[in-house]
């Protein structure tokens, strides 16, 4: 009776109460965000492809992306082929080393395989134990591409229409910058306006797919 319950609050209870349930959640923007997802809503998280394969960070983000899939939700797993070129600093020592544009190519491939693959084996698998579950009837995962908003964008149009918006101060008091300038090595330009990038990615997602969350690991 009570993994039928837990079926049932699966099919058409909140998501959000749901990820909650399994302790999936540790901060939210906003608390509006269990009342605005009682309704379908375009959802994404973002992938760097700095290597050849998914690795056990992103299935974190990605299981969460796979239960707003499940109960019905517009899901966009983000391919970063732009930002993949500089790569995140957060939790890293040293700066990323630059890939060659044929290493970042095959990496893009492979992580797109990977995604296809996972949500396809992790409808399968919920289907095998919530009987409710119609796959027919959940909205196709669409794989974007960041790369596809920057291409014509210049640094000077980039800078004078997302860099004004940005405070320094923020930026700096990021763990993973604050880190960075207490090492050796130091943090270079490039990594440090990633976030900028970031921040435009969400801007561009809610813009081209209407997604309003992003989903991320901290």
């Amino acid at each position: 009776m009570r993994w039928q319950r837990l079926q049932r609050r699966y099919v058409h209870g909140n998501v959000i109460e749901t990820l909650r349930s399994r302790n999936f959640v540790q901060a939210v923007t906003s608390e509006a965000i269990s009342e605005q997802t009682k309704l379908p809503v375009a959802v994404y998280c973002g992938v760097d492809p700095t290597a050849s394969s998914l690795h056990l960070g992103n299935m974190v983000t990605l299981m969460g992306l796979l239960h707003f899939h499940l109960a019905g939700h517009q899901v966009f797993p983000l391919v970063g082929n732009a930002t993949g070129a500089i790569g995140d600093p957060s939790g890293r020592s040293t700066e990323r080393v630059a890939l060659e544009q044929d290493v970042l190519a095959k990496n893009i491939a492979g992580i797109e395989f990977q995604l296809k693959r996972f949500f396809e084996r992790g409808t399968a698998y919920a289907q095998s134990r919530i009987p409710d579950l119609d796959p027919n009837t959940l909205r196709p995962v669409c794989v974007l591409h960041n790369a596809d908003w920057y291409q014509g964008l210049g640094v000077l149009q980039f800078l004078g229409s997302v860099g004004r918006h940005v405070r320094i101060g923020a930026m700096m008091a990021r763990d993973s910058v604050k880190s960075r300038l207490q090492s050796p090595q130091g943090i270079s330009f490039t990594e440090f306006s990633y976030q900028l990038l970031q921040a435009y990615d969400f801007c561009l997602a809610a813009v081209t797919s209407g997604a309003i969350l992003l989903l991320a690991l901290t």
